[in-house]
């Protein structure tokens, strides 16, 4: 998945440009530890829509 400024794209995995998923868990280990408020925070960067 990348973002071409205001828009998330499925793309194949060869494809350029900045990855925007992360790992969260490999061989059944948690590599992401987020809290709810900064997975909250994080949300507001992207929406493109105004929240009420």
């Amino acid at each position: 998945m990348i973002n071409d400024e205001f828009e998330y794209s499925t793309v194949p995995i060869e494809t350029e440009g900045e990855d925007q998923l992360r790992t969260a868990f490999k061989d059944g280990e948690l590599l992401i530890d987020d809290s709810f408020e900064a997975i909250k925070s994080r949300t507001k960067t992207y929406n493109m829509f105004t929240l009420n």
